[in-house]
């Protein structure tokens, strides 16, 4: 299907020229590149900060793309931001987990073909405060409208989807950095985060497209090693899923943080894309009789629904969506 025109939204617009610096970039925005530069379309593309980090927090699934073995891998996984950086959950046992901490950087690769770390599918990390825990979830499931997580307390952290406050000593970020692992090599990865808002019906099926968000991150992910970053960032990303949850459930023993592994990626090469509207249907076409529109599609939450093991007497926390 071929992606229609569509008009730029007023949220991602471009500042005046007035409001632009030396080198042409708006103020709060990151800079584009060979990689964050569309071949097509670019009139949708932004790199506006403030529209990143919206929606990056509306949601927690994430594709990693990565190169094993020459060849190319996209997996999904969840992901937290916090400040100017995203953590992303995977197992020690993974090979490309191992890669992010000694691998030499794979080459650049074309926008949407970068390489990215493996993933175990259906686990995620959950914490009480100051400590992480483990606990099955699905990967693959619906996301949230705008989580915004709950620190725990002991963890110097703002939350993901927020810019946290200053730490001492300075860091770039709430979750101090583990400065060793900075001089890893790291993996070069790609991540997308997308949301569907809509399937646009056209009369021609050359015109048929899809209304969406989406943002695509490049750079080097490297493994969090040091301890108190390692523990606040899984706070994060239990947090980010579901806000509150990290200090409502067991901690970790010592042989699921063995198993846990996190990524970092700096939220440095970055962009967003979006197409919204309906079908624009050759003029030729428009008397066709055939119906065109759009199909809008949301997201929600159900009724939260016990475990069949769970005690008599345990309600649904009120922090759960739809409860």
């Amino acid at each position: 299907m071929a992606a229609a025109e569509s008009a730029v939204p007023p949220l991602a617009a471009a500042p005046p020229a007035s409001g632009r610096a030396a080198d042409g970039t708006a103020p709060g925005a990151y800079e584009p590149t060979n990689r964050t530069v569309p071949t097509r379309d670019r009139e949708r593309a932004s790199y506006d900060r403030d529209l990143v980090h919206s929606l990056l927090d509306q949601s927690y699934v994430c594709h990693l793309g990565f190169i094993r073995d020459g060849a190319p891998v996209v997996l999904p996984t969840l992901y937290a931001r916090v400040g100017e950086r995203l953590y992303v959950h995977g197992s020690t046992g993974s090979r490309p987990l191992r890669m992010a901490g000694a691998a030499t950087p794979a080459p650049a690769t074309d926008e949407g073909t970068a390489p990215a770390p493996d993933v175990d599918e259906g686990t995620t990390p959950t914490a009480t405060a100051g400590e992480s825990a483990q606990r099955p979830a699905s990967v693959t499931g619906e996301s949230s409208n705008s989580p915004a997580a709950t620190a725990s307390p002991s963890a110097p952290l703002a939350g993901p989807g927020t810019d946290p406050a200053p730490t001492a000593p300075p860091t770039d970020g709430a979750i101090p950095k583990d400065r060793q692992a900075e001089q890893q090599p790291g993996l070069s990865v790609c991540l997308t985060v997308t949301h569907l808002d809509g399937v646009v019906l056209a009369r021609s099926a050359f015109h048929h497209s899809i209304n969406y968000r989406s943002v695509v991150v490049h750079g080097i992910a490297r493994q969090v090693t040091d301890p108190a970053e390692r523990t606040a960032a899984l706070d994060a990303l239990v947090n980010h899923v579901v806000p509150g949850r990290a200090a409502d459930c067991r901690p970790a023993n010592a042989r699921e943080l063995a198993a846990t592994a996190v990524l970092r990626l700096d939220l440095a090469e970055v962009s967003a894309k979006w197409r919204e509207g309906g079908p624009n249907d050759e003029p030729e076409d428009l008397e066709l009789p055939h119906w065109a529109g759009v199909l809008p599609v949301a997201r929600h939450y159900g009724t939260p629904l016990p475990s069949d093991d769970l005690a008599s007497g345990i309600p649904a926390p009120d922090y759960l969506p739809g409860h």
